[in-house]
């Protein structure tokens, strides 16, 4: 009998998080793997995604209020139900109760995430939930090494403990036919546009503030620069009136887009990663498989993706970016180099397939320490 294995995630938005736990599961569920996703959070267009590929979900709230634990008590009898022998946990600070429901399920694995160099609720300093949590877990994923190096250092683990799995992406779903005109017109922008785009959810923390200021100042010398921002969040207000203060929101384009990524990101010129803190970006490594040179913070694990001066380049500050901007605006010929570079490394080092088999696994060899089937 196959391994059954619960993700849980806090929500199931457009995010880079939600959309690695679609890919994931799809491919293990393809594998033979019995694979199921339970969310505490908002709902949205991944859990359709997850429910058409047969995948099953479950809404259930985790909270200390009475309703919540309620709602607790349900899920615990039902996961007994299914006979889960994995959850794998995405969740980070409050959301640790999910370890508890494991345990209260009878599920025999609990493995906890890493996944950004700022995963802990209280910043540096390590709080009582994630204490639990690390006492709970039989495994501990982050997904680069730079997330380990913080984990390792913030939250004093066993190095030997933490096991690193990059990110990878489903290279199978790369259109090959592609109409870049018509695709680009749907976005608004003109057949000879220069085209900067950035993929995640609209939130301070991803930095998109930055790119819309740089993107104003790199207008004003070239009239062709348009920008693509595609994610949804709390920031689009804010976002949407900085456009508007700056004098751009006529060349700005709001998406919001799953399943068309891929050809979203095959329109761009260059792709921009400014976010504040981040672990091994699944947008960013999309981006370089569609062939995008990249210009992205250095931040977590961004350095391990980004051969700087190769297949894009890297900045430290808000000035900075606009620096990073230059060459590839100016200078066609390098976009191409340093796209195919992007697109040459993604497809030999950051594949979906070399990353659901190292988590197929680490599945099984946790489930035979257990005594499991």
């Amino acid at each position: 009998m196959s391994l059954r294995v619960l993700f849980y995630v806090p929500q199931l938005g457009v995010g880079g998080t939600e959309l690695h736990v679609l890919a994931l599961a799809r491919r293990l569920a393809g594998d033979g793997f019995g694979c199921a996703v339970w969310r505490s959070g908002p709902s949205g267009p991944v859990e359709g995604l997850l429910n058409k590929a047969g995948i099953e979900t479950f809404y259930g709230p985790l909270g200390a209020r009475p309703a919540a634990w309620l709602g607790m008590g349900a899920l615990v009898r039902g996961f007994r139900e299914r006979d889960f022998d994995i959850l794998h946990s995405y969740g980070y600070g409050p959301h640790y109760l999910d370890a508890l429901v494991a345990k209260w399920a009878g599920i025999p694995v609990y493995i906890s995430s890493r996944r950004n160099v700022r995963h802990w609720e209280g910043g540096d300093r390590l709080g009582l939930a994630e204490r639990l949590r690390n006492r709970l877990s039989d495994a501990v994923v982050a997904n680069c090494e730079a997330v380990k190096r913080r984990a390792v250092e913030v939250e004093g683990l066993d190095p030997e403990g933490v096991t690193v799995i990059l990110n990878g992406v489903d290279l199978d779903g790369i259109p090959r036919g592609f109409d870049r005109g018509a695709s680009r017109a749907a976005l608004g922008c003109p057949p000879d546009a220069l085209v900067l785009g950035c993929l995640g959810s609209l939130k301070p923390v991803k930095g998109q503030l930055s790119l819309v200021r740089a993107f104003a100042a790199a207008s004003r010398r070239e009239p062709r620069l348009r920008l693509v921002l595609c994610g949804e969040g709390p920031d689009k207000d804010r976002l949407l009136e900085a456009c508007r203060e700056l004098g751009v929101a006529d060349r700005v384009a709001f998406t919001r887009t799953v399943e068309g990524r891929f050809a979203l990101l095959k329109s761009l010129d260059v792709f921009v990663l400014p976010s504040l803190h981040e672990g091994f970006p699944n947008a960013l490594l999309e981006a370089m498989a569609c062939g995008v040179p990249v210009v992205a913070r250095r931040t977590g694990g961004v350095p391990e993706a980004v051969e700087e001066g190769r297949t894009g380049f890297l900045f430290d500050d808000d000035d900075g970016l606009e620096r990073a901007l230059g060459p590839l605006l100016r200078d066609p010929s390098l976009r191409e180099r340093m796209g195919a570079a992007a697109e040459d490394r993604a497809r030999r080092e950051f594949g979906l397939d070399a990353m659901a088999g190292s988590y197929a696994e680490l599945y099984r060899g946790l489930a035979r320490a257990k005594g499991l089937r």
